[in-house]
């Protein structure tokens, strides 16, 4: 089922040269080392444990927590008026600990989409979105690194509905980067980056506010049933107001992870079978596509899925119960006994 989240393009063309995907990659490993460093500090240094004095826990589900940084108090000398234009200077800091259950490998390729066709997959377990894009696709995935791309992305957080109409939806252009590395102690980490761009073509979209992002994840196998997961996200300063209705969508867009696993479960599924149909239909040929049930044929559906499995039972042609062979029979769908 097509994910209508996932659109096509909502910009015109767009195209980087060379030059710029190679900045856009520079870009993306700079992010990926500066949190690098935090992930080996909290683990070194803080043991795995989250300061309560710095960072206040603000939503939890099975074993991942989110936590947002503690801000100082400041007086407001008035009342904002305009809510997304009563913004303050400070960024705003979240972080999301804990575990998810699966394997890394599911983990990764749940998360890796640089086409649009993986994108509506994956935007299909993200919640709190209205759309995403894909603009360009700077490196792909290859069958030495599966899990290794760099893409450019759009997506539009959905705030409107909730707010009724007070907050406009937050819509975002970042540069998505994904890929594994191995550990010196061994074993192999994964990491997910989000960060926000800007270049000429991305205009400013109407009834939205462009807003800035910087997020990045990793992923470690910490058990045969168990993902540890790290994520670090910071978001452009914001009034009391819109943080309210902003602040909740993205915490949402995080605690998605906890989907990623089967969302990769489920592409690998979707691929397997997509293979074994083609192999099947190229031992036996296309399914009949006026969908003619043939009673002559019922015994070689019975003798086929019992060599071949049931799925190849669903190509076969249709046999209607109550048919006496006299007469072919129309209509239905495909694959079911009626």
């Amino acid at each position: 089922m097509v994910n209508e989240k996932a659109v096509s393009h909502p910009f015109g063309e767009v195209s980087f040269t060379s030059l710029e995907m190679n900045e856009l990659q520079v870009v993306a490993k700079t992010i990926i080392e500066a949190n690098l460093e935090q992930y080996n500090q909290f683990l070194q240094d803080d043991n795995g444990k989250v300061n309560p004095n710095k960072w206040k826990a603000v939503k939890s589900k099975n074993a991942m927590r989110v936590y947002l940084e503690r801000q100082r108090k400041r007086r407001s000398p008035s009342a904002p008026t305009n809510p997304d234009e009563d913004s303050t200077s400070d960024l705003l800091r979240l972080m999301c600990t804990g575990s998810i259950p699966g394997a890394l490998d599911d983990v990764m390729y749940g998360i890796v989409s640089p086409t649009l066709k993986g994108t509506r997959t994956k935007s299909s377990y993200v919640d709190g979105l209205n759309g995403t894009a894909v603009l360009s696709t700077v490196r792909e995935p290859t069958v030495e690194e599966p899990y290794q791309s760099v893409v450019v992305k759009w997506m539009e957080l959905d705030v409107r509905l909730r707010s009724m109409g007070l907050v406009k939806n937050r819509d975002y252009v970042y540069v998505e980067s994904t890929g594994g590395m191995d550990l010196p102690s061994g074993g192999r980490l994964g990491y997910h980056v989000m960060h926000s761009i800007d270049f000429p073509q991305a205009c400013v979209l109407p009834g939205r506010v462009r807003a800035k992002l910087s997020v990045c994840s990793f992923f470690q196998q910490e058990s045969e049933e168990s993902v540890s997961v790290y994520v670090m996200g910071i978001m452009d300063p914001m009034s009391r107001t819109v943080r309210r209705f902003v602040v909740p969508k993205f915490i949402n867009t995080l605690m998605s992870a906890v989907k990623y696993a089967h969302c990769g479960e489920m592409k690998k599924l979707v691929l397997a079978l997509g293979k074994r149909y083609a192999e099947l239909k190229n031992k036996y040929g296309p399914p009949n596509a006026d969908h003619e049930c043939i009673t002559e044929q019922k015994a070689y559906f019975r003798d086929t899925r019992s060599r071949a499995g049931s799925t190849y039972g669903q190509f076969l042609p249709l046999v209607r119960k109550g048919c006496d062979g006299s007469k072919h029979c129309r209509g239905g769908q495909p694959g079911m006994l009626e």
